[in-house]
């Protein structure tokens, strides 16, 4: 009967273990689940949105217009449609510095100053995971727009082409 007593209160003590260390797992999946972009589904606020316009064609993209948004740009994403770009927008005109870390598809990256002339344009740069390479405009500029490879060529833009912003309100 004292061996019945004690097998039993072993058996109670792992399947406590095992009840303590199943909920600690889950409770850390949902918290990492919750802190990864790509799963977020934080809608409290939604993008930011505006249509920029170049050569009479327009393109709607998401607006990062703050240090969070601008670190993480499309980083993190499978993929975006080939008709979208992203904008990043600063508080004043400088030299900014981007780069391809976590990135999942190819870009071209082009560089707007506060008159909405091109200073900047570079094309089809690759994803990296490791050492990444820096690219600037080497001029300053106001906004940086990302846009998947090859659009830049099939909308005309190169080098002191004017595009025009038109933020949603």
């Amino acid at each position: 009967m004292f061996s019945w007593r004690r097998e039993s209160r072993r058996r109670l003590i792992i399947g406590a273990i095992i009840a303590v260390v199943a909920i600690i797992t889950i409770v850390a999946g949902a918290l990492l689940i919750a802190e990864n972009p790509r799963h977020s589904t934080d809608s409290a606020e939604p993008a930011k949105e505006a249509q920029v316009v170049v050569n009479d064609k327009a393109m709607q993209v998401e607006i990062a217009d703050t240090p969070d948004k601008r670190s993480l740009g499309l980083s993190l994403r499978d993929s975006m449609p080939r008709d979208r770009g992203m904008l990043f927008v600063f508080d004043e005109e400088g030299v900014h510095a981007f780069w391809m870390k976590n990135m999942e598809f190819n870009l071209d990256i082009i560089w707007i100053n506060s008159t909405g002339t091109v200073v900047q344009v570079e094309k089809n740069l690759k994803p990296c995971l490791d050492i990444c390479p820096s690219y600037e405009s080497g001029k300053p500029a106001l906004f940086v727009l990302e846009v998947n490879a090859g659009v830049s060529d099939e909308l005309g833009i190169r080098e002191g082409t004017t595009v025009k912003i038109v933020f949603n309100k």
